[in-house]
């Protein structure tokens, strides 16, 4: 037999052992799969691929809650029993591996089940190699590579634990599945949901999905908004499930878990010991409950507010670009150039001579640098359905068919879908020419946060068109850098200085009087703000519109200019 096909029989074998356990393979050949785990890296690392991927699967077929499959495929029959020795000692075989290399020690009880021996090295191949992959990384990785869980929207004086490598935790920095081990300090995460995460150390975590953590100890705060409802944090031996919610969980030490309801409803879930009975109980606003797994009790307390992590106010980092910016968009010879940066008689003034200026309309403000920032730029704050606004211009533009282009910085507050920009003609309010906005829905598929869309119709109309939706490329609290362009019919879209999709369209007219509008679907003037629909909630800056394309040579270094 080749080596080829000596190692795929090998890797078969052994997901044979992993899957079956004793029933799967004799003694001697366990003995032998075993010996080549712990010597062949490349074979531990493939296999250690396989097994994650079975692991996910079965954990996405289990039943509420989880973490009771997952002690299964593990092959940990005293996981979450209350041997509070036997779970320390696992524990740290696991944290000792994710920083070292696959335990070469037989584990406790290999020498009466060999099988188990083999599962759990597998497993513990398998989360170094997880840990090795998924670690946190920079936001430009994550947005070519995969889609991250979670940003950090917010860092206030933290320390980070080994996981982070050498970064450390910065507001910004975009988180896949993995560990999360915070040593002091604060973290603040947005999921791509919308959900909100505020974690105080000494903790440590898991991120497993998009509405699933697993806090080992520390004080979390979870904040769910309208939709997003189901967001599950595991907790030693119990889940804490919400249902429409703010709330706090704190995981001492021992495993004893205390979670209080300051908003909405939670339902709480403990496995009862020695048996397969999971107790639930549902806890509604301004109620407060004690978990203890040893026992599998849920006992109803009174609230107590110094024991949860209090309430964070989150910000949009300040938008601080290289010095120049400004000059190197004039030198660009834009038709329309709003800075944002300041007011004249109540306006935004058109950085380009003779070309006009915006006005506002509603719940729009601009934000000035703060005096801890003094290099950063003056924004443009949209207030979101809480406090609806727009921009528009005060005199139409007679938009160039045979090609332009729309550049802008944005950062969002929410998940929701939003309008960024908009071309309608005078024909009648909602005929747009062209839209920009955030999205969460893609035709023919189900409900994704992140997503920019860019959409042309010609003739101008309120339905139909061709548009271009990117795959979940952006989290809220982050600046990013948009580019919109199309020259006869031909449409492309540029986020973070990377090409993220591109169309064919049918190609404009030229010179169409059109309205220009920033931060809701439509405006019509007179109409109240509270009537505007999809209204935008965040940031905007440095917006400037040309004539022509802008070159990718142009649109990257654009995109690299923020500091």
């Amino acid at each position: 037999m080749n080596p080829e096909s000596t190692f795929e029989k090998d890797l078969q074998d052994a997901l044979i052992a992993w899957q079956e356990g004793s029933h799967g393979l004799n003694e001697e050949r366990t003995a032998e799969l075993l010996q080549r785990v712990r010597d062949d890296e490349p074979f531990r690392t493939a296999l250690a691929q396989q097994v994650w991927t079975l692991t996910q699967a079965r954990l996405s077929q289990a039943p509420e809650p989880r973490w009771l499959e997952l002690s299964e495929v593990l092959g940990i029959e005293n996981a979450g029993s209350g041997n509070s020795n036997e779970d320390e000692e696992f524990d740290a075989t696991l944290r000792a591996a994710l920083h070292d290399e696959p335990s070469l020690q037989p584990v406790q009880g290999a020498a009466k089940w060999p099988w188990l021996g083999l599962a759990a090295t597998i497993a513990v191949a398998g989360f170094l190699t997880f840990y090795m992959t998924m670690r946190p990384t920079g936001p430009e990785g994550d947005l070519r590579k995969s889609p991250p869980l979670a940003v950090l929207v917010q860092v206030e004086a933290a320390q980070g634990g080994g996981t982070w490598g050498s970064q450390p935790p910065a507001s910004g920095m975009n988180l896949t599945a993995g560990p999360l081990v915070l040593k002091s300090g604060r973290l603040s995460l947005m999921f791509a949901s919308g959900v909100v995460l505020h974690v105080e150390g000494p903790a440590k975590l898991d991120l497993l999905t998009a509405d699933r953590v697993l806090c080992h100890d520390g004080r979390v705060r979870l904040r769910v908004p309208k939709g997003a409802e189901g967001f599950c944090i595991e907790t030693p031996g119990g889940a804490v499930t919400d249902l429409g919610t703010e709330l706090g969980v704190s995981v001492g030490k021992d495993g004893n878990t205390q979670v209080a309801v300051f908003e909405g409803e939670a339902e709480a879930s403990l496995r009862i010991p020695g048996q397969e009975g999971v107790r639930t109980e549902l806890l509604t606003a301004q109620q407060s409950a004690k978990l203890i797994p040893s026992t599998g009790e849920i006992l109803t307390t009174t609230p107590d507010p110094a024991g949860f992590l209090p309430a964070t106010e989150l910000h949009v980092p300040p938008l601080q670009l290289a010095a120049g910016y400004e000059e190197k968009i004039i030198a660009s010879r834009p038709v329309h150039y709003w800075r944002m940066d300041r007011l004249e008689q109540g306006l935004i003034p058109n950085e380009v001579t003779g070309a006009p200026a915006l006005r506002l309309v509603g719940g729009v403000r601009l934000e000035p640098a703060s005096p801890e920032s003094p290099t950063a730029r003056t924004v443009g704050h949209l207030g979101g359905k809480t406090n609806p606004g727009a921009m528009s211009a005060v005199e139409p533009w007679l938009a160039p068919g045979a090609a332009h282009a729309v550049e802008m910085w944005f950062a969002s507050t929410t998940t929701e879908q939003m309008s960024l920009f908009a071309l309608t003609t005078g024909k009648a309010p909602n005929d747009h020419l062209e839209l920009l906005e955030l999205a969460v829905r893609q035709p023919g598929r189900s409900p994704r946060p992140g997503i920019v869309r860019y959409l042309t119709r010609w003739p101008a109309g309120s339905g139909g068109g061709i548009n271009i939706y990117t795959e979940p490329k952006f989290l809220p609290y982050q600046w990013h850098h948009l580019v919109a362009q199309q020259t006869n019919g031909k449409m492309e879209l540029y986020l973070n200085g990377h090409l993220v999709g591109k169309a064919e369209a049918d190609p404009f007219a030229p010179e169409i009087p059109c309205t220009i509008q920033f931060g809701c679907l439509r405006y019509n003037e007179g109409r109240a703000p509270g009537q505007l629909q999809r209204p935008f909630a965040g940031k905007m800056a440095e917006v400037a519109i040309y004539d022509r394309l802008l070159t990718s040579e142009e649109i990257q270094a654009r995109a690299a200019s923020v500091r």
